[in-house]
């Protein structure tokens, strides 16, 4: 060994002499000892299974060296900072006047819309037909909706013009048009100043069921009574004696004060009554 060698460097180089003769003698003892337990062994057979010798782990010749340095972590680059739009400011409340909002009819008072409701009807005429003909709506505005129906009935039946014709004193179409009233409205119809009934009589029979149960309803006392008008053209001679010989028999004053008035429009007159 030189003899101007560093220290350091010449206690490192023996340190590795002396492990590669140490590693040296312990692979020549296990090898040896290999040896004697093979010869200690009895002779095998030609048949017998060879024995496996199991491989011994390798041995380390050289000196560990030292564990490489940890890379030192690396810093995530920086973002540049997030910019943000800047908001619009928001828009100004602005105050809707009240004339400006959007209005319905429902949105005027009670009183007005009535009025409303009375110039629509101002030039309606409500016509009572037969009973086998076909039936039409009074007005459009019954249609609109269940208040303004509520609304309008009452005025029909108490302002509008009502005609009805009837012929041969068959009252079968106003008797139906009056089940279909509404008993809360037959107080607005008793209101009607401007109710007709126009009588058309012909040689035929006259019919006296739908007859009775009329004069029946407009002599009941319990029932707001409408103020019928009666019209016609006079009657034929023979319907005129028959027509007679009826309100004669009759014995209730009211269904008998009705039948005259009927009698009296088309000029059938009923002496010593």
């Amino acid at each position: 060994m030189p003899a101007n060698l560093d220290p350091a460097l010449a206690s490192r180089l023996l340190s590795q002499d002396d492990f590669e003769r140490r590693a040296r003698h312990t692979i020549i003892t296990a090898l040896e000892a290999q040896e004697i337990a093979r010869a200690a062994l009895p002779p095998r057979s030609s048949s017998a299974r060879p024995v496996p010798t199991v491989p011994l782990p390798p041995m380390r010749t050289s000196m560990p060296t030292a564990a490489a340095p940890k890379p030192a972590p690396v810093k995530p680059k920086s973002r540049p900072a997030t910019t943000f739009r800047s908001l619009a400011p928001a828009p100004r409340h602005v105050q809707v006047d009240e004339v400006q909002q959007k209005l319905c009819i429902f949105d005027l008072p009670a009183e007005l819309r009535v009025e409303i409701y009375k110039l629509v009807l101002e030039n309606v005429i409500i016509h009572i037909l037969p009973l086998n003909s076909n039936r039409h709506c009074p007005h459009a505005l019954i249609r609109t909706s269940r208040q303004i129906r509520n609304e309008v009935l009452p005025l029909i039946h108490s302002n509008c013009r009502i005609r009805a014709n009837v012929t041969d004193f068959d009252f079968s179409g106003m008797l139906a048009w009056h089940n279909r009233i509404p008993p809360s409205q037959q107080a607005n119809l008793a209101k009607n100043q401007d109710l007709r009934v126009v009588l058309c009589t012909t040689s035929a029979k006259t019919t006296s069921i739908e007859l009775r149960r009329w004069l029946h309803m407009c002599a009941d006392p319990y029932r707001p009574q409408p103020a019928w008008s009666y019209s016609g053209a006079q009657a034929q001679k023979p319907v005129a004696n028959d027509l007679r010989r009826r309100c004669k028999r009759m014995t209730e004053d009211g269904k008998r004060a009705e039948f005259r008035r009927m009698l009296d429009a088309i000029k059938v007159h009923v002496p010593g009554l």
